[in-house]
């Protein structure tokens, strides 16, 4: 599967399993993703009467369990909303684009992708995380994304896309 130029802006909620915001889940491999990247807020709930299990927070994509798949000239921008810091750091992985096991990581083709690491509120970087972390500031400076084609595909603004790289021709 291949998905090229496009874009998500998510208010996604979840209390177990995995939870992202641009691709719930991969049927198909390998994939391929280009050029793409998320915005928005992906929420944790814990109900009083639910005990929390472990969960998957990911901006871009869920566990990714296969081999020869690529992301590359991607970010994910996605604030992270928790009800519950304490049982995050205890019960919660985040991953600011998407996690990789150990199978997979091997063979996986990630390019240039990046994440905002001051919305992602993560304690640290996660084993099997993918993606180069970046603060806020640099997530909207083009000099960051210095592999991305800003002449055809890419554009940046500080008054567009809340001064996010944003896609031209979508």
């Amino acid at each position: 599967m291949i998905i090229e130029q496009c874009y998500a802006y998510c208010d996604v909620s979840g209390v177990t399993g995995n939870v992202t915001g641009f691709i719930g889940i991969i049927n198909t491999y390998p994939i391929i993703i280009n050029n793409c990247y998320v915005r928005g807020s992906i929420n944790r709930h814990t109900p009083s009467n639910i005990t929390p299990l472990d969960i998957y927070l990911s901006g871009f994509l869920p566990q990714v369990k296969e081999k020869n798949n690529t992301l590359d000239k991607c970010y994910s921008a996605v604030n992270y909303n928790f009800e519950d810091y304490e049982t995050v750091t205890s019960k919660t992985k985040i991953y600011g684009i998407a996690y990789v096991n150990a199978t997979a990581i091997r063979t996986y083709i990630l390019g240039t992708s990046y994440y905002d690491s001051s919305l992602t509120k993560a304690p640290e970087k996660q084993t099997g995380e993918i993606g180069y972390d970046r603060t806020t500031e640099e997530m909207k400076t083009k000099s960051t994304f210095f592999t991305f084609d800003f002449s055809n595909i890419w554009n940046i603004d500080q008054n567009i896309n809340d001064g996010y790289p944003y896609l031209r021709n979508v």
